[in-house]
């Protein structure tokens, strides 16, 4: 004899709570906040890179440029001497100043990841 059994309850799906408005969320908030300032901040270092660069080609042509009107051995080397002091000085300001970039980028994400700080503890 075959018995057969009722059909079996279906469980109904639980309620998923109600969805909170986007951008109400405090840690929706401050993560954007961080989003933005990281994508502002690489723009920036971006931005200094190619002015750099941009400065940096010009300058060695122009440098070729006089090196080649260079009539004797001295005047080549005094040349070549003026552009590597030059070349030198520039792109140690440049690294001083992707440094600076750099450490304002970590601060900033340091100090706003800190209890107490961030977009909702300035409001």
């Amino acid at each position: 004899m075959t018995e057969t059994l009722p059909p079996r309850p279906q469980r109904k799906p639980k309620a998923a709570p109600p969805p909170a408005e986007i951008g109400q969320s405090p840690a929706f908030e401050a993560s954007q906040h961080a989003w933005e300032h990281w994508l502002n901040s690489l723009t920036e270092l971006s931005r200094e890179i190619v002015q750099f660069t941009q400065h940096r080609l010009q300058e060695d042509t122009e440098a070729w440029m006089r090196f080649a009107a260079c009539r004797s051995p001295d005047e080549a080397f005094a040349c070549q001497q003026r552009f590597t002091e030059a070349a030198m000085k520039e792109y140690f300001d440049e690294a001083t100043r992707l440094s600076q970039l750099i450490v304002g980028m970590a601060s900033w994400n340091v100090t706003a990841a800190s209890p107490g700080s961030g977009p909702s503890a300035q409001a």
